[in-house]
């Protein structure tokens, strides 16, 4: 009903036309922000309905593996030459070829039109759809677990893992390329996962999202710096303004002469002066060893002003409600 041409891509302004076409009177705009965080202008089947996604990745990858991506060698193959296939016929001749999946589903999804029947016809889209290689793959939980040991080794920190080797950018989320962008340019991460970077995604990436959070990666540093965060927001409105209390180079400070120091200076905070401060009155009870070796992950033994002030940009109430309307997304057919 969206995509009429079986382009299996939708750009915004299709996607518009097309939910007024249907009679839909939500807030497209709103809608197309959630299928499209990171404003590329187009979206598919995943961004849609991952879960068929996921299930027709996997006679896309059968058609590609054994067929070279030719359709109609792989329904000659698969369907001995018939024409017109039945449900029960389709379930079959999936068995007999080792695919593993729910053929009833499947058919199902095919079936466009209803006919309760398959012809090439139906299977043609698939030489148009170009899904992200993690949509085409299992996850790979051995190898995350033998990626993660490794970088383990490089930095035991789990949230230093996530600043220095993943999220370049000092994100608090990471999506489906900045990841291959980490497995390519960084080493630690390169020697850690091989070739195999679309299974070890997509068993960080279960709803087949495209972005994960650092919760994906590591239930408790998420929850530390979560913790850190809501303190510092409660005790001196954001994390920057933490950041000028736990200074340590003498340009900001709690007293009032210190108010007009040059912005340019850039702050900095040792270990020892940042847990003195975060034991005072109103004490912060996250691991603040372990937030302050992640956020200085990159710069040694000082937490620098920038690896505190990316944490006010993070939405976390925003992200826990978008991983929860992708995880129902997921659920969907």
């Amino acid at each position: 009903m969206l995509d009429i041409h079986e382009d299996m891509k939708l750009s915004r302004k299709q996607f518009e036309r097309q939910c007024v076409e249907i009679g839909w009177k939500g807030k497209t705009s709103a809608v197309w922000h959630f299928l499209d965080p990171f404003n590329t202008g187009i979206i598919g089947l995943v961004e849609l309905l991952p879960k068929a996604a996921s299930t027709l990745g996997i006679l896309k990858s059968y058609v590609r593996v054994q067929h070279g991506d030719k359709i109609s060698e792989a329904f000659k193959c698969l369907f001995k030459r018939s024409v017109s296939i039945s449900k029960p016929e389709f379930i079959a001749a999936l068995r007999s070829a080792g695919i593993d999946t729910d053929g009833g589903k499947l058919f199902d999804l095919l079936d466009r039109q209803s006919l309760h029947h398959l012809t090439q016809r139906d299977f043609d889209f698939l030489s148009r759809w170009h899904p992200p290689p993690y949509v085409l793959c299992q996850p790979d939980d051995e190898k995350l677990s033998k990626m993660k040991q490794r970088l383990g080794s490089a930095e035991s920190n789990a949230f230093g893992q996530w600043c220095k080797f993943l999220s370049l950018g000092g994100n608090m989320q990471l999506s489906w390329d900045g990841f291959n962008y980490a497995c390519a340019e960084v080493a630690e991460v390169r020697r850690s996962i091989g070739q195999d970077v679309a299974g070890v995604w997509r068993a960080l990436d279960r709803s087949l999202s495209g972005v994960i959070s650092l919760k994906a990666w590591d239930a408790n540093a998420h929850a530390q710096v979560a913790g850190f965060k809501a303190w510092a927001c409660q005790n001196y409105g954001s994390c920057a303004k933490a950041m000028r209390v736990f200074d340590s180079t003498g340009s900001f400070g709690m007293c009032a002469e210190n108010r007009g120091v040059d912005p340019n200076v850039e702050m900095r905070c040792a270990k020892h002066w940042m847990l003195q401060r975060c034991s005072g009155h109103e004490p912060c009870r996250v691991d603040l060893n372990f937030l302050f070796d992640g956020l200085g992950a990159n710069s040694g033994s000082m937490a620098l002003e920038d690896e505190f002030k990316f944490l006010d940009n993070w939405d976390e109430d925003w992200d826990e409600w978008i991983s929860a309307a992708q995880l129902y997304l997921a659920s969907l057919y």
